[in-house]
């Protein structure tokens, strides 16, 4: 057998029963707080769809530029809400959190909906945030800090 994990998120495929335990522990208490679950890539799916299943929440899914499957050509699915919680791995630049909150104002904007918001961000690998989130409460392990 070959492993060809990319290195970027070994985390989430190596450690993913840790890391599903450990989000739990900090997301559960906090469920009222959201109302769906929000994540942008492989990255993203690789845990985002077992936690939406364990704190029975619905998802949305934003597809990175260029995905596609037979099934589907859109840039975004899932179910809409009010509230977002994001998952990922980690932020570096900001732009997946600009990019999700851009296609959820699209797509609410197309359900005729009010703009839902993202309250939440969940992290679930080791980086410094060094001010990136936009004034996004993230929820995440020690290394996260609580912004209100």
């Amino acid at each position: 057998m070959v492993d060809i994990a990319s290195g970027y998120f070994d985390t989430a495929l190596e450690k993913r029963d840790k890391v599903i335990r450990q989000a739990l522990k900090v997301l559960k208490p906090r469920s009222n707080d959201y109302d769906v679950i929000v994540c942008r890539g492989y990255s993203g799916m690789t845990v985002a769809p077992i936690l939406a299943w364990a704190l029975k929440k619905p998802i949305f899914i934003v597809r990175k530029d260029g995905e596609s499957t037979h099934s589907s050509e859109k840039s975004f699915m899932g179910t809409l809400g009010d509230r977002y919680l994001m998952i990922d791995d980690f932020v570096c630049t900001g732009e997946t959190i600009r990019t999700i909150r851009d296609y959820l104002k699209i797509a609410h904007d197309r359900a005729e909906r009010p703009e839902g918001r993202i309250v939440g961000l969940y992290l679930y690998e080791s980086y410094d945030d060094d001010g990136v989130y936009e004034n996004i409460p993230t929820w995440g392990t020690d290394h996260v800090r609580y912004r209100k």
